[in-house]
């Protein structure tokens, strides 16, 4: 697997159909970016309309009759049409909540007394990815919105993560397992969460805001496909990170191990001893690679340039800033 290899096609596939010479600088910009490709809007401000939000994700992902747990804490059940929303005005230190899934049990078969897997249904899928600044995230996304992905919703989750849910359609138990092991696969170089591929998992209800005070954020649907397809593994996104996974380990995976082990052995030669301009770049919220590393780097190249960014992630930085990247690139050529 080639992790590089995927994201920079992912971000040159997004710079080329989403941004359009745009340069996003900031969390609000990339907001907009994933604003500008959803095919419905939704209420964002926190007034009165802003709890409508769960109505319409509800209505897109479920029937009215059908049986959803949704709340704060463990929440309630309840069908579709008889949520009167009172709970999306609220305020609570953890927010609310839904069910992915709509219940097909009549009583919980859990522990406690909690839905588990085999109450619910197996149609829905949510994808959780909490690695990274949320800037990259989006662009995540983003570029796998563009390159067809078909992603239904997509929640900021009023904390360090967005929630994305797709239609999976799976007839058992048995192949929804199969299929959350096929997403995880396809976005295992971003760090998925694998808990959040269960058909009874919870996950974030739009129009609601986490926290109280000075600290409460909007849980707010930022992204709504009602058309969106249901996924079969297949498709240009899938096959852009399948194919770029094939060829990273199609002789085997001995050169992702030697990758992370050249990290901590001699290099085979000495840094001091290099005499060509070497043009190292890092955003400050990179938490795939530690800062030190570029650090050492400058410390231990003379001729090293290092330009440390704030406010750029480990993604984002190579779009924002590829301009400028590829000028000091080409000054070497004149």
């Amino acid at each position: 697997m080639n992790p590089e290899t995927t994201r920079s096609k992912a971000e040159h596939k997004l710079q080329e159909s989403l941004i359009s010479g745009a340069n996003c600088r900031n969390f609000y910009d990339h907001i907009d970016l994933i604003h500008g490709v959803s095919p419905l809007t939704s209420p964002t401000v926190p007034n009165e309309s802003f709890p409508k939000q769960g109505m319409q994700l509800f209505r897109t992902l479920f029937t009215l009759g059908d049986k959803v747990c949704a709340g704060a804490g463990v929440g309630r059940t309840e069908k579709v049409d008889a949520w009167n929303w009172s709970f999306g005005t609220n305020k609570t230190e953890k927010g609310a909540y839904f069910k992915v899934n709509r219940l097909i049990s009549d009583e919980p078969s859990g522990r406690k007394g909690g839905w588990c897997d085999k109450d619910c249904d197996t149609q829905l899928m949510m994808i959780e990815i909490d690695s990274g600044p949320k800037e990259d995230q989006l662009l995540l996304w983003a570029a796998a919105v563009s390159l067809g992905f078909p992603v239904v919703s997509l929640v900021d989750s009023g904390g360090k993560s967005f929630h994305a849910i797709i239609r999976v359609a799976c007839a058992s138990a048995a192949a929804y397992k199969k299929m959350g092991a096929a997403v995880l696969a396809l976005f295992a170089p971003f760090i998925p969460d694998p808990t959040s591929v269960n058909a009874s998992r919870f996950t974030r209800l739009p129009g609601v805001m986490r926290g109280v005070g000075d600290a409460a954020r909007k849980q707010d649907l930022i992204y709504l496909n009602p058309d969106a397809p249901v996924w079969d593994g297949t498709g240009p996104f899938a096959d852009e990170m399948a194919a770029s996974m094939r060829n990273g380990l199609a002789v085997s995976f001995d050169g992702w191990v030697d990758d992370d082990l050249v990290f901590v052995q001699p290099w085979g030669f000495d840094l001091a001893a290099i005499t060509k301009p070497v043009f190292l770049w890092q955003g400050d919220d990179d938490f795939m690679v530690p800062h030190a590393h570029s650090y050492w780097l400058e410390k231990h190249i003379p001729t090293s340039l290092l330009t440390f960014t704030p406010g750029e992630g480990h993604i984002s930085l190579g779009v924002n800033h590829q301009s400028a990247i590829l000028a000091q690139a080409e000054a070497l050529l004149q």
